[in-house]
């Protein structure tokens, strides 16, 4: 079923738009109660986050697709997003922002795997440019995952693999949706649907900095390894933290250092026992098979 999607994927692909929107096609009634009120959107993305990570993720990231992809859950989240064209985004706070964004990113995501096949996905690599592809509509503007994790929630940098100066360019009304404030912890909280992805969880609107600190601190404690013999030090990192170290230091060992606040005791001894000019640093192998927890 799954090389059946690909192949249809190949022929209609020239008459399809290069993006997909996910809210688009489907209708919403829209309350007076969340008819452009931030705060009430916002939690109500939470709380539904909340709701779909209880029942179908089993920890730390694995989401039984089988399961959700007809869900009641998965159909009422669907409804309730195309609501948001009501999003008034010049007025969402800092942490209203993160909190949107991040769990749009990761339901997004989710939403997308569904579409395509869900269980039958082996891997979100499989689906012809996935993260610049699928999304979701808000206030009138479309974000891609792309859109949403380069253009929000990394304050508008480029991907790090790009030349460009800039995800959105400036005359981009979207490039005012953009967080001021970038904090490197979205990076233990953003799931793509792979296996080695940071844990799934919601990021509550009423308590962000607590979520992202928990996020980060499992995250680092779980996938930094030290390796301390005879004199020599080796230390196994997510690749996460080398295809972002932008966002994290100059090199490998500034980003050790900017990770510190997340280590446990024992890695901060290690951080302190390791002599750097005798110490390799290694990236652990990315599983992209998908987050399923039928595999």
């Amino acid at each position: 079923m799954q090389s059946l999607s690909i192949v249809w994927d190949y022929i209609i692909s020239p008459f399809q738009r290069s993006t997909r929107m996910l809210n688009t096609t489907r209708t919403a009634d829209v309350s007076a109660e969340l008819d452009g009120n931030n705060a009430k959107i916002v939690e109500h993305v939470s709380e539904l986050t909340e709701k779909i990570v209880a029942k179908y993720v089993v920890a730390p990231n694995l989401v039984d697709y089988v399961a959700l992809t007809n869900s009641n859950e998965l159909q009422e989240w669907r409804q309730f997003v195309a609501t948001l064209n009501t999003v008034d985004m010049s007025s969402l706070t800092h942490d209203q922002s993160l909190s949107l964004f991040i769990n749009l990113y990761n339901l997004a995501t989710i939403d997308a795997i569904c579409t395509k096949g869900g269980a039958e996905v082996s891997s979100v690599l499989t689906i012809p440019k996935f993260w610049g592809k699928f999304g979701y509509r808000v206030a009138q503007n479309d974000f891609t995952l792309d859109g949403m994790e380069h253009g929000v929630l990394r304050g508008n940098k480029p991907h790090p693999s790009s030349s460009k100066s800039s995800y959105f360019k400036a005359h981009d009304v979207r490039s005012t949706a953009a967080i001021k404030q970038f904090d490197h912890r979205i990076h233990f909280a953003l799931v793509c649907g792979a296996k080695s992805c940071p844990p799934l969880r919601c990021v509550r609107h009423d308590h962000v900095d607590e979520d992202l600190q928990a996020l980060a601190t499992e995250f680092i404690q779980d996938r930094i390894i030290f390796n301390i013999s005879d004199d020599k030090c080796r230390v196994e990192m997510s690749m996460i933290l080398k295809w972002y170290m932008i966002d994290f230091g100059a090199d490998a060992f500034e980003t050790l250092d900017a990770i510190k606040p997340y280590m446990n005791e024992m890695q901060l001894a290690c951080m302190e026992e390791m002599d750097r000019s005798k110490t390799k640093i290694s990236f652990t192998k990315y599983q992209w098979g998908l987050n399923n927890t039928q595999n």
